[in-house]
């Protein structure tokens, strides 16, 4: 569909300016989107096998792999077990709602980045040890990519003590390596896993699941085929969108900083306002599901004229909300114990 400028790249992250010859123009994913689908196929990976009737075969969904551990989201789950009921807990950001994920709580960003975090890599590495080493550092690289892409402004990196987030001063700023890098790691892994797939001898049980617990947005954690090797690691959509936005990231604010820009702000590539904004036209649209471009125009200047003055409601995007919401819990309710048969007796 796009020429690419960069030919070399096995990702199309650029393309021609015909407007503006010498800007060229960038692909970059929202980044909060691409942590939820990498949070969806990390839960995804699982030991479980499904029958499937069409086969009349068990198949496997998805099973991360990584240096011959396996990287499941189980050992979240145990972490959530072990730490529940104690006052004081390392892992202080899991809960119910990032843990038992549902269609409501795979939509929030924000639970998706409280369980790649580094407080909870830190916190099984404490617990596991060396026997999870390779789940922990997926989840740190991950942890920091997503800093890194997501700084907000001047004061957030020095109230969290997370340099990461700070804004891009300089071309040769140390975090365009760092991003290079965890591209590589997941190049190294897609090697590993193709590598895995062509020793493996039985290979028809890494087949795609049909009927799978979780309901997942689009189909970004499924297997592509029949393919071990896309069984052992993220799904293709994701590493695409990962490399892509990476390239794009990099060379943008890279021209940016080079043509007199003093800094960049990583969160300005986000679609937050975006949602946030349509957020409000719908708002202020009430019942009037399909307005026309009249409507449309009205209700931009009424927003820009209330602004912050109009009434407080959530009107939340991607990554942050205006307001707090109610919180939904999807923890699974205990059962209740069986009483057994009552017996009557006649006096």
């Amino acid at each position: 569909m796009h020429k690419p400028v960069t030919a070399d790249s096995d990702v199309i992250f650029d393309t021609v300016n015909k407007a503006a010859p010498e800007r060229d123009l960038y692909f970059i994913a929202d980044v909060p989107h691409l942590i939820k689908t990498i949070r969806n196929c990390f839960g995804s990976s699982s030991e479980k096998r499904y029958y499937n009737r069409q086969t009349g075969k068990n198949m496997l969904r998805r099973r991360l792999e990584k240096n011959g551990e396996k990287i499941l989201w189980s050992t979240i789950v145990e972490l959530y077990k072990h730490q529940s009921g104690k006052t004081l807990r390392l892992s202080h950001q899991l809960n119910a709602q990032n843990i038992f994920i549902n269609g409501y709580s795979k939509m929030k960003v924000k639970y998706a980045a409280q369980v790649l975090s580094r407080t909870v890599a830190h916190h099984l590495e404490e617990w596991k040890g060396e026997s999870k080493r390779e789940t922990v550092d997926f989840i740190r690289r991950v942890n920091d990519f997503f800093d890194m892409l997501n700084g907000a402004h001047f004061e957030q990196a020095g109230r969290t003590l997370n340099l990461n987030l700070q804004a891009y001063y300089s071309p040769n700023d140390e975090r365009f390596q760092k991003l290079e890098d965890f591209v590589a790691y997941l190049d190294d892994w897609k090697k590993e896993a193709e590598a895995l797939d062509k020793n493996n001898t039985s290979k028809n049980i890494f087949l795609q699941d049909i009927g799978h617990s979780f309901d997942f947005e689009e189909d970004e954690d499924e297997p592509e085929e029949e393919d071990p090797a896309s069984v052992r690691q993220l799904s293709r959509q994701t590493l695409e969108g990962i490399k892509m936005t990476v390239c794009a990231f990099t060379k943008a604010v890279k021209f940016l900083l080079g043509e007199g820009t003093k800094f960049i702000n990583a969160r300005i590539f986000c679609q937050d306002p975006l949602e946030q904004f349509f957020s409000k036209q719908r708002a202020r649209g009430g019942g009037s599901t399909t307005p026309n471009f009249s409507q449309f125009i009205n209700e931009s200047r009424g927003i820009g004229q209330l602004g912050e003055m109009g009434a407080k409601r959530n009107f939340s995007g991607n990554t942050e909300e205006l307001e707090k919401s109610m919180e939904i819990s999807s923890e699974p309710l205990p059962k209740r114990k069986s009483l057994g048969r009552a017996v009557m007796t006649r006096k």
